[in-house]
């Protein structure tokens, strides 16, 4: 990636790595990143703001399928 970036740069392209993820988080119906590499402090809250109402959770703190399946990802 660092080889392509570069490249871009010597004919003057300039280039924003996004780190965009899907399919990825459980905690978060699929959206973003891993459970792992999001502070518990920042996902406490979830699904606000997508939605005023909280969502159900199983044993492990995340939104059970059904749950997932009434929160439109786009």
């Amino acid at each position: 990636m660092r080889q392509t970036v570069e490249n871009a740069g010597k004919y003057g392209i300039y280039t924003l790595v996004e780190f965009h993820q899907d399919l990825f988080s459980e905690k978060f119906c699929a959206d973003g990143v891993p459970v792992w590499a999001i502070p518990e402090e920042i996902s406490k809250n979830f699904p606000r703001p997508v939605t005023l109402k909280k969502f159900q959770y199983d044993a492990n703190g995340f939104p059970n399928p059904q749950e997932c399946e009434k929160h439109s990802w786009s």
